[in-house]
């Protein structure tokens, strides 16, 4: 089962893809790219992104914890980035 797709709207918070949030683009080291953001479930105006290493060979090498490629930044709410290189393309 799929979740419905919804237009952009400026007020929705969570989202996958695109440009990272404004507040971590300078947090996301270089081998890592913004994968997801979401609300944090219990902290109001906190969100969690996901990034995901760039390198999707060592993603699939590294999944299992402790050695997960995959790791969840959380800061206060951030509008969406211009930065590109730290995307996924």
């Amino acid at each position: 089962m799929f979740a419905q797709c919804i237009p952009f709207d400026d007020h929705v918070r969570g989202r996958i893809g695109g440009n990272p949030p404004k507040l971590i683009e300078e947090q996301i080291p270089d081998d890592y790219r913004f994968y997801a953001t979401l609300v944090h479930p219990e902290k109001e105006d906190v969100m969690l992104s996901i990034i995901i290493h760039k390198n999707f060979d060592t993603l699939l090498e590294n999944k299992i914890y402790p050695s997960i490629e995959v790791r969840v930044i959380e800061y206060k709410y951030s509008e969406i980035g211009s930065n590109t290189a730290k995307s996924i393309l």
